[in-house]
This record gives C-alpha cells, structure tokens and sequence, in this order.
C-alpha cells in the first residue's frame, strides 16, 4: 500500500525514494511525506469583501447593544422613578400639632399619610404617657397617666423609602376636655 502523493526528493520521486524501514514488514513502513500546497482560505480578489462582511457584523453588533443598553437605561430610569418619587420638601405624613386629652382616658391619635401603616413612638422618659397601637394601621391609642406635656412621633414608608418622623404634642390635662364625654 503506496500512500504517497505525486512530488520530488531531490529529483528522486518521492514513492521510490529509499526508507530507511525498507527491510520492516509493511506495518513499519513509514508513508512518504509530501507537503501540500498552502490552503488558501480566501481567494485574492475577494479580500475585500469578507472585510466589509466583517465590518458589518460588526456594525450590526454594535447597534444591536447599544440599543439593549438604551433599553435597559429606560427601565433603570421608570424603576428609580417609581421607587424615589416621594416629592422633596413635601409632609409624606402629617399628624396634628398638639392633642388634648384627659387623665386617664384612651384618646385616638390618627395620620394623614399614603402609607399602609405607621410606626408610633413615645418619647415620654417618665413614664406619664402610655401609647398602644390600634387595629387601625394609622392610629393610635394615648393615655395620660400623669398630667403634662409629651412628645410622640410618628413614621412611615412609601416605596421602602421612609418618611422624616412626624411629631405630635399630647397635652394631658387633669381635668375633664372640652367636648368629650
């Protein structure tokens, strides 16, 4: 079996040229080697042309993420939107100024807010105000122990953004308020 190609070895051709395994069973003959003629992958005068393909895909590539990127870049734009629109300068909670109540009588205490709940705390340190959550999410249930003035605020969040806290006085009168029962 001759697996050699047409060719020249030194003007010796190459399937006679002599091996030095002449003498080995045919399962030792080495193949004679001939070089093949270099691969040309594209032929000369169509070089420009893949140029320009190249340059296109390229260019399509290109327009293809940035047109992603301008995409997404809205969306970041509608979810920092979204997520930060609480107006600047603007009461997101508001409770009254000043609540007067009697001793000993729970009052409701309630928020003006687009929250879904409010946070309640007293910043009494004497012990004169006892403050409790209601069912309602917004209210509140005060009760003087001790006649005087005390301080609760009141936060919430909108958007998972929280709201600068909103303080209310809640003046505890020994006698009877006006207007309540």
């Amino acid at each position: 079996m001759n697996l050699a190609l047409a060719g020249t070895n030194g003007g010796v051709p190459v399937s006679d040229a002599p091996r030095p395994t002449q003498n080995l069973p045919e399962l030792f003959h080495y193949p004679a080697l001939v070089r093949p003629p270099p691969i040309q992958l594209v032929p000369a005068d169509k070089g420009r042309s893949v140029e320009r393909t190249a340059l296109v895909c390229l260019l399509v590539a290109l327009a293809f993420a940035a047109g992603y990127a301008a995409s997404e870049y809205g969306h970041f734009r509608a979810w920092l939107e979204r997520h930060t629109s609480v107006p600047q300068g603007d009461a997101v909670i508001s409770v009254p100024p000043e609540v007067r109540i009697s001793l000993g009588e729970p009052t409701e205490v309630t928020a003006n807010t687009r929250g879904e709940r409010v946070v309640w705390q007293s910043l009494d340190r004497t012990g004169g105000l006892s403050l409790k959550v209601s069912g309602q999410p917004k209210t509140a249930l005060v009760t003087g122990k001790k006649p005087g003035i005390y301080v609760v605020q009141a936060y919430t969040a909108i958007d998972n953004v929280p709201s600068t806290p909103a303080l209310v006085s809640v003046v505890v009168e020994a006698e009877k308020v006006e207007g309540k029962k």
